[in-house]
């Protein structure tokens, strides 16, 4: 009786370079599907990824973080108002109870705010002071929100991972091979971050209704952008971070439109917090 044989060797040298050039093939096809599928379907894994185990990822750098900040901390009164705001839109927009947040008010004169990995959100001062009213400013926090109740930050993170490794991969280790790999990945992430901020301008429009009744305050940022940063028609559509300002704006509209949304007398800024604030000349927007 034969035994089955796990290994036959081939018959001559060419056949041999053959089989081994068949297999390697094979495998290094299947890592570079499985490379494509995740990156493709980033997203998706990144929602079913337990909170929890993001929050853990996220641990050690948190420490560095603190470290960093340590020297830059905003009033902690107007953090303090900022998670409360952001904890009451959360509420509105009903964000997974395993989700938590972390607001962090930073000193700087830039006018900006950005979502991270582990829930944490970072208001920059310049941001804040450049508000007319609570508003304006809940539009902003409801968009980073919205970025973390979709998971964005983790799924951004795995596309490009996933994207540079294949990038590199094919480029080889050449300096060129790095300049193109870093090249390709910024372009790869911003492909995937004009929808995400699409998709968050909508929410955050929407968290506006549920929480004041009322949707004013969703286009100042936006417009203040506009005025400081006019558009650049040299630059093309593909190569810019964020969606077109008008088109932003425009997109809104429609929602506005379709849903029949109010504009009302906007909510100041509480009195307390508009005393902390020193009013410093109008900073300059950078893109949420």
């Amino acid at each position: 009786m034969e035994e089955d044989v796990y290994y036959s060797p081939p018959k001559d040298h060419d056949e041999h370079i053959k089989s081994m050039g068949k297999w390697l093939a094979i495998f290094f096809s299947s890592l570079f599907l499985i490379a494509c599928l995740c990156f493709l379907f980033a997203h998706k894994i990144a929602a079913h990824l337990p909170f929890s185990v993001e929050k853990q990822f996220v641990k050690p750098y948190e420490v560095m973080a603190d470290r960093w900040l340590s020297d830059q901390l905003g009033d902690p009164r107007i953090e303090a108002y900022l998670q409360e705001l952001a904890d009451n839109l959360a509420e509105a927009m009903e964000l997974p109870e395993q989700i938590q947040l972390s607001v962090h008010y930073v000193d700087n004169e830039e006018a900006n705010a950005f979502a991270t990995l582990g829930g944490h959100i970072f208001v920059l001062s310049g941001l804040v002071e450049m508000m007319p009213d609570e508003n304006s400013l809940a539009m902003i926090l409801a968009h980073e929100i919205s970025h973390i109740k979709h998971r964005d930050p983790m799924a951004s993170m795995g596309r490009g991972v996933v994207l540079s490794m294949l990038l590199s991969y094919f480029a080889g280790g050449s300096t060129h091979g790095e300049n193109l790999s870093s090249l390709g990945g910024q372009l790869g992430l911003m492909t995937y971050s004009r929808q995400q901020e699409k998709r968050s301008d909508i929410d955050a429009l929407k968290a506006l209704h549920a929480y004041y009744g009322h949707v004013t305050g969703y286009d100042f940022f936006f417009k203040e952008m506009n005025k400081l940063h006019p558009d650049d028609e040299s630059v093309s559509d593909w190569l810019q971070t964020h969606p077109d300002l008008p088109v932003r704006i425009e997109t809104l509209e429609k929602v506005i439109d379709a849903n029949a949304y109010k504009l009302e007398a906007s909510h100041p800024l509480p009195e307390k917090i508009a005393s902390y604030l020193n009013k410093k000349e109008a900073p300059v927007p950078d893109a949420i």
